[in-house]
């Protein structure tokens, strides 16, 4: 009788301890995925800043050599 309580007992906490284990390799799991989408989310993000101002610096070159033309043809001017 009792060697069987301890088979029960036996079983018991090792089911107990098996669910506790996959448990937490659950929760782990689940954090690790929510952490791999947060920083894909940040690479799209960083991604996106690295077009726009490359965008923007093209922009503000062609700024800048329409203002020196200005400039050049300022200086030129006859009369000035």
């Amino acid at each position: 009788m009792t060697e069987t309580f301890f088979i029960y007992v036996l079983q018991t906490v090792t089911a107990l301890l098996f669910a506790a284990f996959g448990f937490v390799l659950k929760g782990i799991f689940s954090r690790l995925e929510d952490n791999g989408r947060r920083i894909n989310s940040l690479e799209v993000g960083a991604a996106k800043n690295d077009t726009e101002n490359l965008t923007l610096f093209k922009r503000l070159d062609a700024i800048e050599k329409k203002l020196d033309r200005l400039l050049e043809n300022w200086r030129t001017r006859p009369g000035s």
